[in-house]
């Protein structure tokens, strides 16, 4: 077992460390052996050929909980994941639809600058509203490219969906990215409502975010295509979500105004569409712009697990690590409404990576630092450009 950063753990032969003794090593063998069981039986469940759970797994510290990806070698590359939810008790070719949703977040912590009145530098992306603003805003800028996180989440979500559907043979199967667009909007509806950001900054604002992830999504498309063309003419439809224009369609309009609505004047809490008032009535009225976001990222997730009378659904969703919250909103209308036909699962990608560095000893896990760039740092100091390393990682179907 090695520890690879502040909570980060790397388990080399489960059972081995847990005979170990190093310290904690049976409660993370045992969490790791746990779901090492629930990835075999989802790799087993879709069918994924050549799929190998491997005897390895990335363990996260986070207080009294943890947090276990399991390492699998699928499709030339090593994915590393954690499973959410139960598989349903039929089998997949009982389900006429199978609706996989993916996408990662626009921009990084750094690919966003804000400056202050006073020269400081508050972190808009990072926080992900503008909340905890004290000051004017003075001064923002925007990356015009790709980011290095944007590029490896990517790689690492695109073509670790198309290695899990490389199977699939029987129920349609869609792909819907849900990549951030209005959501991000949102991040400056606080600032804008206290007066600390000037009308020309929420312009530029406004046009940067619209550009950017568009300019995300055709990234995305064009890596899904490219990593399921192993289907030939079965490729899949690639849409994109819109669940917030559902609710709140003049969001950019309204935060161009002289007297910026609150929240639940943007959003519409009174809507009649059924997949919002699912998780309003089970989740609660959201307070927060990041509360506004989750539930629109979940309802991405609930309307393509939601069975008609004339269609039955199985969803899959893949993310990153972090995102929990957004299939666990959908486990919570599920439980409170158990005759509901709905069939969801996630598979969360750990937010670390095989670094490949010469002179290495070998394979080493490494996190990354979300810099602008493009290039990725690993936890030992290793600065490797981004296509050179991901080209290694997530190879193209031969």
């Amino acid at each position: 077992m090695v520890e690879l950063a502040t909570d980060w753990f790397h388990l080399r032969g489960i059972e081995r460390v847990r005979r170990s003794n190093y310290e904690n090593a049976d409660w993370f063998a045992k969490a790791a052996a746990k779901m090492h069981g629930r990835l075999q039986r989802l790799v087993d469940y879709l069918q994924v050929p050549g799929a190998e759970v491997l005897d390895e797994a990335l363990v996260r510290v986070d207080g009294k909980s943890l947090r276990v990806f399991v390492g699998c070698e699928v499709a030339g590359a090593v994915h590393f994941w954690t499973v959410l939810g139960n598989l349903p008790t039929q089998p997949l070719t009982a389900f006429d639809e199978l609706n996989t949703v993916t996408g990662g977040c626009l921009w990084s912590s750094q690919g966003v600058q804000l400056t202050t009145a006073s020269g400081g530098r508050f972190d808009l992306v990072g926080q992900a509203s503008s909340a905890k603003l004290e000051e004017e805003a003075t001064q923002l800028r925007c990356a015009t490219g790709l980011t290095g996180y944007e590029v490896e989440i990517s790689e690492r979500l695109d073509h670790g969906l198309a290695a899990l559907v490389r199977g699939v043979r029987g129920p349609r199967l869609t792909v819907t990215l849900d990549i951030p667009r209005e959501h991000y909007l949102l991040y400056i509806l606080d600032a804008a409502q206290k007066g600390l950001i000037p009308l020309h900054l929420r312009e530029y604002w406004g046009e940067n975010v619209l550009r950017h992830s568009s300019m995300v999504v055709e990234h995305n498309r064009g890596r899904l295509k490219e990593f399921l063309s192993y289907r030939g003419r079965n490729l899949p439809v690639i849409t994109q979500s819109n669940e917030l224009q559902r609710v709140a369609p003049r969001i950019l309009e309204q935060l161009l105004q002289n007297r910026v609505p609150h929240l639940g004047k943007i959003v519409d809490f009174s809507t009649k569409d059924p997949v919002w008032r699912l998780l309003f009535d089970s989740v609660g009225l959201p307070q927060t712009v990041q509360q506004a976001n989750g539930l629109a990222y979940s309802a991405a997730l609930l309307r393509r697990a939601l069975s008609d009378r004339t269609t039955t659904r199985f969803v899959l969703e893949l993310d990153t690590g972090s995102e929990a919250k957004i299939y666990d909103n959908v486990a919570r209308v599920a439980k409170k409404n158990p005759r509901l036909p709905i069939n969801a699962i996630a598979v969360l990608s750990a937010e670390t990576f095989i670094a490949l560095s010469e002179g290495s000893e070998g394979e080493r896990p490494g996190t990354y630092h979300n810099d602008p760039g493009h290039h990725l740092l690993t936890h030992t100091g290793f600065r490797i450009g981004t296509s050179q390393l991901l080209r290694r990682l997530y190879p193209s179907p031969r």
